[in-house]
């Protein structure tokens, strides 16, 4: 939707209740892979759209330049992991911060901060995916065992039954 230019109401209502759990799990594609499959200055513009939108909210603070270095910061640093729709979560999260003047560094720091907060969910999703296999296997274990020890009890009476007569 992002990439068909769409209008910022259209994405503020299609994306507003957008959580980082809901990115996550929905698996969108990197910017660094929009770039790759529909070129470097399709994305630029994207992202310049959304950043030009915050820039908005905040009074126009940063000039056209500053808001191109933001978009070429974010797409060409590690924050190409990031998808369209975490860039717009980030721009909704920084309209409401306590931020009153809008600058590259307060954009790049929210992208980091919003990068960091990324791994760590994904990590801790793969933790606990982990751990439910885990569970899992030693539940099979643990019935093999049980399941031993019946056929055993089970053999050990039959043989016993076997032995008397």
């Amino acid at each position: 939707m992002i990439l068909e230019g769409a209008s910022k109401y259209d994405l503020i209502e299609q994306y507003s209740k957008l959580t980082l759990s809901d990115i996550v799990q929905a698996n969108y594609a990197s910017i660094g892979a929009l770039t790759r499959s529909q070129g470097k200055e399709q994305v630029r513009k994207v992202m310049a759209v959304l950043v030009s939108d915050l820039n908005t909210s905040f009074g126009g603070d940063m000039s056209k330049d500053e808001i191109i270095e933001a978009v070429y910061e974010i797409q060409n640093g590690i924050s190409s992991n990031l998808s369209l729709e975490d860039l717009f979560l980030i721009c909704s999260q920084l309209k409401r911060s306590h931020t009153y003047k809008l600058k590259v560094p307060i954009i790049l720091k929210a992208v980091e901060q919003h990068l960091e907060e990324r791994t760590q969910l994904i990590m801790q999703n793969n933790y606990n995916a982990h751990l439910s296999t885990k569970h899992n296997e030693d539940r099979k274990s643990m019935q093999n065992v049980v399941n031993d020890n019946a056929f055993n009890a089970f053999q050990s009476q039959y043989f016993n039954e076997q032995h008397k007569k």
